[in-house]
């Protein structure tokens, strides 16, 4: 009986179908199967449209389509009501103002691996109308374990291309960017744009990085640009998902890739002491991490690689992917902001107030906010020059005194390579160096016909050293017993060549050869090269920074006729970030108007200098001296005190 019941309650539908059908359909089925025929199906679709009664079947019973299949007619209600009932329930739970929200937002996620493939997974389901993938891996077949995108169909492909036609299949209307490449500090400013005007405008940024040198510039350039970011821990060795909690970075306990992160950050820029609000959601574990088994049992697995570290599951990942998106989404609701660089001064100076005695808080503010400052950064001069050298000590201790707190001294010969070098070894905390032959001197390749191997050896000798002074001086080559520019072409495409094999920056002197120089970097790309002394066009300057170069300015750039004009249009055309400022000491002295009263007086230039100058061409550009001085000197050390990862 109750079987029968069943059979019964099945055929009610059934037979109330039938009854429409032929009711509906009768008077017009000559028209209505030739064009199902024709159309796949088209005269049921329409049918089931029109009718009043079957409309109401509909979504029950899916009858549905967005698909544009060959030889299928859509409708255009029919698709709108898809694109409502695709994400019915976000609106549903968040409103309809949050998920329009959703829908007009651009979400960055950067690392799409065990957990940030997860998280965009989540985010193409939530709705969400814009997102931009960076990763350079591909899917290997030791990914399947936690990776939402390895499958035996997918090994060998790159992970952002596989997520960007998965979250296009999710919701065909998303725009995704899939960019495969790598976030250092090299490649934030093709990423992200500029910090200051013209930046991308992402409205969230995930950090799903495992690396702690790059999950700490990917934080701070965000910081920066005012940009939501939200980090995540390691997810590695664990096994439990009920202990992944969220927190702000400065409060963050139990994970060892994070508080590595969090020590780099206060080191290298500054950031506030631990236990205070950072301003950085973050997404961690509390459970400790379990080393895989084979370590656990006293076997020789100490290598944490893709193949034999940390033990990973998808449950774990999959959380860690989906809270990140639950913070995200958060973020977005609440339309938060951090308030940029000077937040982590802020939070400094009221953790402070909150100390014993006034001493103690001046001094640590001192501290704090020479460190985010950095101080200024002389990014090109010869300390090495009879009249500097002998007075080094002096020169130094007036440059430091006036806030000045690095410097990259650029040797022109083999004959003063060793002094660039003893000044380095006697100021390290000071002097950049730079070794290189200068255009000028371009004639000693003939006294030195070793010069490329003693130039490597003292590259080698000084591992974070870049080179330079070298370059083409069209003027010089016209005169008697000079280098002409095709020699000294030659010679500079042979620093070119040292520079590429040793991944060093490369400083460079033009004087009306930006063509040439232009042609040799362009067929040549170099990690950094500063073109010192900058005096060409705009035009040219657009397309040098193009080709990688950076812009320094020296004090000589005010004595031309419509400096501050030419200034103006330059930084209009280039990045900000690529502006360096110099001394060129002893040369390139600013004007006597120029210089602040109280400061140097004489008409050669030294490294003290450079705060004249920023506070000249800020007046120019119409921003901050102390803007300009932390941002220039920020770009030099980006040029100048790099490492090797």
């Amino acid at each position: 009986m109750v079987k029968g019941g069943r059979t019964w309650i099945g055929l009610i539908p059934a037979i109330a179908i039938t009854a429409l059908i032929r009711s509906h359909i009768s008077p017009n089925i000559a028209k209505g199967f030739p064009r199902m025929k024709a159309q796949g199906g088209g005269g049921v679709y329409n049918l089931v449209r029109r009718s009043p009664v079957l409309s109401t079947l509909r979504k029950p019973y899916g009858i549905y389509a967005n698909k544009k299949e060959e030889g299928f007619e859509t409708d255009p209600i029919i698709e709108q009501d898809w694109d409502k009932l695709r994400f019915g329930g976000i609106e549903r739970l968040y409103g309809s103002e949050y998920l329009s929200k959703f829908q007009n937002s651009h979400i960055c996620i950067v690392g799409v691996g065990g957990v940030g493939s997860w998280t965009v997974e989540s985010l193409a389901r939530m709705g969400v109308g814009e997102m931009t993938m960076i990763d350079l891996d591909d899917i290997c077949i030791s990914n399947v374990n936690r990776q939402l995108h390895a499958l035996s169909s997918t090994v060998g492909r790159q992970k952002v291309d596989v997520l960007a036609a998965r979250a296009q299949d999710i919701n065909p209307n998303i725009k995704v960017h899939a960019i495969s490449d790598f976030f250092t500090n090299y490649t934030a400013e093709a990423l992200f744009g500029p910090r200051r005007g013209g930046g991308k405008e992402f409205d969230v940024v995930i950090d799903a990085i495992d690396s702690v040198d790059h999950k700490a510039d990917l934080i701070h350039e965000c910081v920066l640009r005012s940009i939501p970011v939200i980090t995540v821990g390691g997810a590695g060795g664990r096994m439990d998902p009920t202990q992944i909690k969220v927190s702000d970075l400065g409060c963050v306990t139990h994970d060892p890739l994070l508080k590595s992160v969090r020590k780099l950050l206060r080191s290298r820029y500054g950031y506030p002491p631990l236990n205070t609000d950072w301003g950085v959601p973050c997404v961690f574990s509390r459970e400790r991490a379990y080393f895989p088994t084979e370590r656990r049992e006293g076997g020789e697995g100490s290598k944490m690689d893709c193949a034999s570290g940390y033990g990973t599951a998808t449950h774990v990942t999959g959380t860690f992917g989906f809270t990140a998106a639950h913070v995200t989404a958060q973020t977005l609701s609440r339309n938060s902001r951090p308030s940029a660089y000077p937040y982590c001064i802020q939070s400094f100076e009221s953790f402070v107030k909150r100390g014993s005695s006034f001493s103690r808080r001046e001094n640590k503010l001192r501290k704090i906010r020479g460190r985010a400052r950095l101080g200024y950064y002389d990014a090109h001069c010869h300390l090495q020059l009879d009249g500097l050298y002998e007075n080094i000590n002096k020169i130094i201790e007036n440059a430091k005194s006036n806030g000045v707190t690095r410097a990259a001294v650029c040797g022109c010969t083999p004959e003063d390579w060793e002094r660039v070098a003893e000044i380095s070894e006697k100021f390290p905390e000071f002097v950049a160096p730079q070794f290189g032959i200068h255009p000028w001197w371009s004639a000693d390749v003939l006294k030195y016909p070793d010069w490329q191997r003693r130039l490597e050896e003292i590259l080698i000798r000084f591992p974070h050293a870049g080179i330079g002074e070298t370059g083409l001086d069209k003027v010089w080559g016209k005169y008697p017993n000079k280098t002409d520019l095709n020699d000294q072409f030659q010679i500079l495409t042979q620093h070119i060549d040292i520079c590429r094999r040793l991944e060093r920056p490369l400083t460079l002197h033009c004087v009306k050869a930006y063509g040439r120089t232009l042609e040799a970097l362009e067929k040549k790309p170099v990690r950094a090269a500063v073109m010192h002394s900058y005096g060409g066009s705009a035009e040219m300057a657009e397309r040098l920074v193009k080709a990688g170069g950076y812009l320094s300015f020296s004090g000589g750039v005010a004595r031309r006729p419509k400096w501050e004009t030419r200034l103006v249009e330059i930084a209009s055309r280039v990045p900000i970030e690529r502006i360096l400022v110099e001394s060129d000491a002893p040369d390139q002295a600013l004007p006597r108007e120029r210089l602040i009263p109280g400061t140097q007086s004489q008409d050669t230039s030294s490294p003290a200098d450079i705060p004249d100058l920023v506070e000249a061409m800020a007046h120019a550009l119409g921003m901050p001296s102390e803007e300009l001085g932390e941002i220039t000197a920020n770009n030099a050390k980006r040029v100048f005190d790099f490492s090797h990862h």
